[in-house]
């Protein structure tokens, strides 16, 4: 009686990407819908019928009428499925809000897991979902399921969203999920959300994290997971299968010579899609003004070739000598202002690493100038 499901969780769908120009942040949003194509796919290739989605489906309890609509359009096309939401911390289910709203516009094919309770999915096969009902709940939400009946034999698939650990923070110590959860409720395999990457809790618990990444963390986004049963009380078969669009990677190198630098360009573009590419590169070491100035010519040929690039570069310091003064006019103002940098950066004042930078800048356009003149 082998059971075959697919696993996933926060697509927050509506999320704003208010950070991003407004076309970018329209190709992010569109790029979370198009998850419900991409995990309809993977379905169909893996041979299941039903995709659990265990918390967070849209990013916020108002989202726009569209973003409602849009995706269950999606959904409803993809009629031979069927799919199962479950409200998160993110779009808790309150009486006359969202997931009311959601019930109307509901095609048959989509089902939603709004009660605590036993939902029987085919003959002998039980979904056991802990939805949220309240932004600041007081206890663990799947506690339920330790007493949930089901006819013996049956599989016994939890669905929760939250946290094992707390973090530090009280109102997650009181929600935080039991990590003996599967044992003490008998679960054959426990889908978790609300962690944005794909991680194993133990044997039967996994978080599917994000099927579509939305910031710069490096925790293993981009995944969904192919959940087999073969029989219950069986260890489930997990699979995770790559479908995102967007790639969030968060790079740290450490710069001291050209050569380093070409390693950094190459690092960057291997393998990677600079259409779907928004990276995070944090830089640090020291180097001359001559390979500064090359540095900041690669990250502007790069800043063409990838979709997004966030470059934090207060670890790079820049070596200035004394003949690099000897570069600048030896009576203009660039020449006073450069002598009065480094003797700010030289000093032990506040105002030295803002020195550092300011010198560095300087030097980097009476270099661009100086080639431009040549």
């Amino acid at each position: 009686m082998a059971f075959k499901f697919i696993h996933s969780a926060d697509w927050q769908l509506g999320k704003p990407f208010g950070g991003f120009e407004s076309d970018l942040a329209g190709e992010l949003k569109a790029a979370r819908r198009n998850i419900i194509p991409a995990l309809a796919k993977v379905a169909r290739d893996q041979g299941a019928g039903h995709i659990v989605v265990a918390g967070d489906v849209w990013d916020s309890e108002l989202p726009s009428p569209g973003e409602i609509q849009k995706p269950l359009d999606l959904m409803a096309d993809a009629s031979d499925l069927t799919w199962w939401l479950m409200p998160g911390n993110h779009d808790l289910h309150r009486k006359g809000g969202l997931w009311s709203r959601v019930q109307k516009l509901a095609p048959a094919n989509v089902r939603l897991l709004l009660e605590p309770g036993p939902f029987e999915v085919e003959s002998d096969v039980f979904f056991l979902p802990a939805p949220w009902t309240s932004k600041f709940p007081a206890n663990d939400l799947t506690v339920w399921m330790d007493s949930a009946e089901t006819p013996a034999g049956a599989i016994r698939i939890g669905i929760g969203h939250g946290g094992y650990k707390s973090f530090g923070s009280e109102a997650a110590e009181k929600t935080k999920i039991d990590e003996e959860r599967p044992a003490k409720a008998r679960l054959d395999y426990f889908a978790l959300g609300d962690w944005h990457g794909k991680l194993q809790v133990n044997d039967r618990a996994w978080y599917s994290g994000t099927p579509e990444p939305d910031r710069f963390v490096n925790n293993d986004r981009g995944y969904v997971l192919v959940v087999e049963t073969e029989s219950p009380g069986a260890l489930p078969i997990v699979t995770p299968v790559k479908v995102s669009t967007f790639d969030w990677p968060v790079l740290e190198r450490d710069i001291r010579t050209l050569e380093d630098i070409e390693t950094l360009r190459n690092a960057i573009l291997d393998g990677r899609q600079g259409s779907s590419t928004l990276l995070q590169l944090h830089l640090s070491g020291a180097v001359s003004l001559d390979a500064r100035s090359r540095l900041d010519r690669e990250l502007s040929a790069l800043e063409a070739q990838v979709q997004f690039l966030d470059v934090r570069a207060s670890g790079l310091q820049s070596l200035i000598s004394p003949d690099d003064l000897d570069t600048l006019d030896t009576q203009g103002s660039v020449r006073q202002a450069a002598e009065q940098l480094q003797a700010i950066m030289e000093g032990s004042s506040a105002q030295s690493e803002d020195a550092k930078l300011a010198l560095s800048i300087l030097f980097t356009y009476a270099l661009d100038a100086a080639e431009s003149d040549a």
